[in-house]
């Protein structure tokens, strides 16, 4: 089960870093939301999400509900309550780096309250 997580994680990290290479030059470029051109602007989705933001929330927010589901058969309570914020974070956090780090951070979090 462990080599299965970590082969996972892996997965994520690699995939996470093709979904960021846009991220990672809107960051090193600091540029305005003002200075940004029209094609930069189209880049963005719904509510200024990009598609690896809507991605990454769509994967963890399923992890999360995987998690209660597995927390509401074992009666545990701290697990309902970390796949809870799993499940919500994306709504809060707009950053497709955050939602990565917070997502792997949540999701070990979940791992680890499970037993």
């Amino acid at each position: 089960m462990k080599k299965n997580l970590a082969i996972t994680f892996v997965i994520i990290a690699v995939s996470s870093g093709l979904l960021l290479c846009d991220q990672v030059d809107d960051m090193l470029n600091n540029t305005a939301p003002a200075q940004q051109t029209a094609t930069q602007q189209a880049g963005a989705l719904i509510g200024g999400l990009s598609a690896g933001a809507l991605l990454w929330g769509l994967i963890f927010s399923s992890i999360g509900v995987g998690f209660f589901l597995y927390g509401r058969k074992k009666s545990n309570l701290k697990l309902m309550l970390v796949s809870g914020l799993l499940v919500a974070y994306p709504y809060v956090i707009q950053k497709t780096v955050a939602i990565v780090i917070v997502g792997i951070v949540l999701t070990a979090a979940a791992y680890l309250v499970r037993k």
